[in-house]
Formats: structure tokens, C-alpha cells, sequence
């Protein structure tokens, strides 16, 4: 029974699942099989009034964060829940004019966590949007 199992989804490529399964071990498990998942978009959970995630630019070959005022967030640490912690300089924050949108840190820090499996990126990609099409209309005609 194994073996059957085995091979009628050994040629599986591509994953879509709903949001509640858009969690890193997930993520990191089907990327981990040779797979690529597709996800919905998860709206992030930022205060309102607040700069968001992604209007945090990362550039993946320095590992940093560029603020909107063009200020590096340079990786601090790697939590035990797996996720890079990436911190502002306080001096750069200090006299920033988007210090308000940017954190209610007293000591002028803005923190972003990253989680070591995280897979945002395919999400852009015009074969998300493919895929993710052919998953709803399968749910509107079940």
C-alpha cells in the first residue's frame, strides 16, 4: 500500500492550499519535498497608520532591510522560533521623519523578524497567479 501511495504522488509539483496552512513549518516541508506551494495572500498584521513589512525593502544579498527613509536594518539575531531579527540603527531613527510610522520603540529601534523558511516571493510570480486561478474556479464548481 506504501508503494502505491508513493508513487501516485511522487509527481506532484505544485501545492495550493488555503491561508491557515501558510505557516512556515508548512512552507518549509513542501519546499523541503522538491515542491513549490502556492499560498493566498496573508494580510500583514501591522497597526494601522504603521509602515507595513513590505514596504521594507529586503535585499537578499547584503541580508538587510532598507527602511523607507534608505536606513539599513542589519541582522541581529535568530530567535528560537526561527525567525532572523533584523534592527535599525538608533541614530539613524532618532531625527527620522517617519519615526512615527515606523516604531513606538523608546529607544528609536525598529525591529523586523524574518522567518528562516519563509517563501513570500512566489507569491509574485505569474504561475501563482495560474495556479491559484485553477484552485477557485475547482471550489466555485465543487
Amino acid at each position: 500500500m506504501t508503494v502505491q501511495y508513493s508513487q501516485k504522488y511522487e509527481t506532484i509539483k505544485n501545492v495550493c492550499l488555503d491561508a491557515e496552512f501558510n505557516t512556515s513549518p508548512i512552507c518549509h516541508q513542501i519546499l523541503a519535498s522538491g515542491r513549490v506551494s502556492f499560498l493566498p495572500y496573508k494580510r500583514p498584521m501591522t497597526k494601522k497608520r504603521f509602515f507595513k513589512k513590505y514596504e521594507y525593502v529586503y535585499d537578499e544579498d547584503l541580508d538587510i532591510y532598507i527602511c523607507p527613509n534608505e536606513k539599513d536594518l542589519h541582522y541581529k539575531t535568530t530567535n528560537r522560533e526561527g525567525y532572523r531579527v533584523y534592527e535599525s540603527n538608533p541614530e539613524d531613527c532618532e531625527g527620522c521623519p517617519f519615526l512615527s510610522k515606523c516604531t513606538q520603540s523608546k529607544k528609536h529601534v525598529k525591529t523586523i523578524a524574518r522567518h528562516v523558511w519563509e517563501a513570500d516571493h512566489i507569491r509574485h510570480t505569474s504561475e501563482w497567479h495560474a495556479i491559484y486561478a485553477l484552485k477557485r474556479a475547482s471550489e466555485k464548481s465543487a
